[in-house]
C-alpha cells in the first residue's frame, strides 16, 4: 500500500508541475479549465459542453477557449440534437469574447455505428485548433483538421484523413491515410494492402506511400464557414 501511495503521490506532483510549466500554447488539463467551463456554460444557456480545450491561440499569452457545444430540442414527438463549435479569446480582465462561431463545423448523430452521438473532439496544441472526427461501421473513418489564427481569422493549415476496412481480405486495401500540409500544398498518401491473413497474427499488410500537390483553394478555407457535411478532403492534382 505504501508503494502505491508513493506512486500516486509522484503522479500528482508531476501533474501539478506540468500545470505550472506547460506553456499556454499547449492544450492543458489544469485547474483553470474548470473555470473556463463555467464561463462557457454561462455564455451558452441551454447548451451542454461536449468537448473543451484551453490554450493561447492569438499569441497574447492569455488562455483562449475552443468548445464543441450541443443541445436537445423537442420537435413534436421527436427530440433532435444540435451541435456547434465556438472559439473565445480572453481579454486582459479575464472576460471571454466570442471570436468565431462555426455552426456547421460539427454535426450530431453523424458518426455511424462506431461513432458517438457527437463524433468530434477538440484540442489546442502549439497554438492550433485540432478538430477530430471518428465514426463508421465496417469501414472506419477518422479525420483531423488543423486551424491557425492568422489574418484575423482561423485558416485551415492541415488535414489528416484515414479510412480502414475492418474486414479486408487478401489483396484488398486495408487502410488509406492522407496527410495534407495546406501551407505547402503537399499531400502524402499511404495505402496498406493485405498480403496474408493468419489466425495467429490476423491481417498482414504492405504499405506504399506517394506524394503529390493539392489545389491552393484550400488555403482560403476559414473555420467559421467550414461545413463538416460538405467538406471533401484535398485530392491530388
Amino acid at each position: 500500500m505504501k508503494q502505491i501511495a508513493s506512486i500516486l503521490r509522484n503522479v500528482y506532483v508531476k501533474l501539478i508541475l506540468s500545470c505550472l510549466i506547460t506553456p499556454l500554447t499547449s492544450a492543458s488539463l489544469c485547474l483553470g479549465n474548470e473555470d473556463m467551463r463555467k464561463k462557457i456554460a454561462a455564455l451558452n444557456a441551454g447548451w451542454s459542453i461536449h468537448s473543451l480545450a484551453v490554450g493561447d491561440l492569438n499569441y497574447d499569452r492569455r488562455p483562449d477557449v475552443a468548445a464543441i457545444l450541443n443541445k436537445y430540442e423537442k420537435k413534436g414527438d421527436n427530440e433532435t440534437s444540435t451541435a456547434k463549435l465556438e472559439v473565445y479569446f480572453s481579454e486582459p480582465g479575464g472576460k471571454l469574447t466570442l471570436k468565431t462561431s462555426a455552426a456547421n463545423a460539427v454535426c450530431s448523430q453523424c458518426g455511424g455505428m462506431k461513432g458517438d452521438e457527437i463524433p468530434y473532439s477538440i484540442a489546442i496544441k502549439k497554438g492550433l485548433i485540432l478538430l477530430s472526427y471518428f465514426g463508421g461501421s465496417r469501414n472506419v473513418y477518422s479525420s483531423q483538421t488543423k486551424w491557425r489564427f492568422q489574418k484575423d481569422d482561423f485558416y485551415l493549415i492541415g488535414v489528416v484523413t484515414s479510412s480502414t476496412d475492418t474486414l479486408a481480405d487478401v489483396g484488398m486495401v486495408r487502410s488509406s491515410t492522407t496527410d495534407v500540409n495546406v501551407s505547402t500544398l503537399t499531400a502524402i498518401k499511404t495505402v496498406e494492402t493485405v498480403t496474408s491473413v493468419t489466425q495467429k497474427n490476423g491481417a498482414v499488410t504492405k504499405s506504399q506511400s506517394s506524394k503529390c500537390k493539392i489545389s491552393n483553394a484550400f488555403q482560403k478555407m476559414i473555420l467559421s464557414r467550414h461545413s463538416s457535411q460538405d467538406f471533401e478532403a484535398p485530392s491530388c492534382i
